[in-house]
């Protein structure tokens, strides 16, 4: 559209037409990416899972990301535990808890992980856990700051 809006008189009808078409078009685009992204941010608030494509991916994982760090934010709140100024940076390795047995899996650390069985407690990398847990087959266990005295 763009490129037939260059080739006209850009105060014909046309071109007025033409570039309102291409306005609209673009609100359009831009309120379907948020509804799509809101949706993902939504689902990976509840560690449900959402169908995306390809190119979506990496919202998704993002997002999941995020959604636990803002979990963990609220808990530690709600729990009288001081929450960190910022999410975690990213770690080498994670504790988690399965919630779901789960077969033998090949580690990004090129080793074998498991298999699990539920309630099993295992370190994972970072990699391989962050997929665990947006696939609700597993839950980070964070050790507690509180003093045992």
């Amino acid at each position: 559209m763009k490129e037939a809006q260059r080739n006209l008189d850009q105060r014909s009808l046309k071109a007025i037409l033409l570039d309102e078409e291409t306005k609209r078009i673009e609100r359009l685009v831009v309120e379907l990416i948020d509804r799509r992204l809101s949706k993902i941010w939504s689902t990976s608030q509840t560690n449900a899972q959402v169908t995306t494509h390809a190119s979506e991916k990496w919202a998704q994982e993002e997002l999941s990301t995020l959604a636990r760090h803002y979990r963990k934010f609220k808990e530690d709140t709600v729990q009288g535990i001081e929450p960190s100024n910022s999410p975690e940076t990213k770690k080498d390795k994670l504790l988690l808890r399965f919630v779901k047995d789960m077969p033998s899996i090949i580690g990004v650390d090129l080793k074998t992980h498991g298999p699990f069985l539920k309630e099993d407690i295992a370190v994972l990398p970072y990699e391989n856990a962050e997929s665990l847990i947006r696939q609700g087959t597993a839950i980070e266990i964070r050790p507690s700051n509180r003093d045992n005295g």
